[in-house]
């Protein structure tokens, strides 16, 4: 029987059901190629979906980071100007007893 199904003969006895387990052992490297090439297909997006989100993830660190440090560096200037207005007085009495 295997040697039916791999060589079909044309006077074989069971020719006509050699013939289709030719036809379908065709069939299925067809249907074998096709779903190879969807599964690479799918590996393509996934991976591109993969790599377009780590990437958006990193850029939108990046900005928060870049937020964070601007209103750091706001909040440190309105502190070093409020510092310069109340040191003075906050000084003046160590100023005089050192005098």
């Amino acid at each position: 029987m295997e040697v039916a199904y791999r060589y079909p003969v044309l006077g074989h006895p069971n020719r006509e059901l050699s013939l289709r387990l030719v036809v379908l052992q065709t069939w299925c490297c067809k249907m074998a190629e096709g779903v190879l090439s969807a599964l690479i297909a799918l590996v393509g997006v996934f991976s591109s979906v993969t790599a377009s989100l780590f990437v958006s993830l990193r850029q939108s660190r990046i900005e928060t980071q870049k937020l964070r440090d601007e209103y750091f560096h706001r909040y440190a200037g309105k502190l070093f100007e409020k510092r310069l207005e109340v040191y003075p007085e906050l000084l003046s009495p160590f100023v005089d007893v050192v005098h």
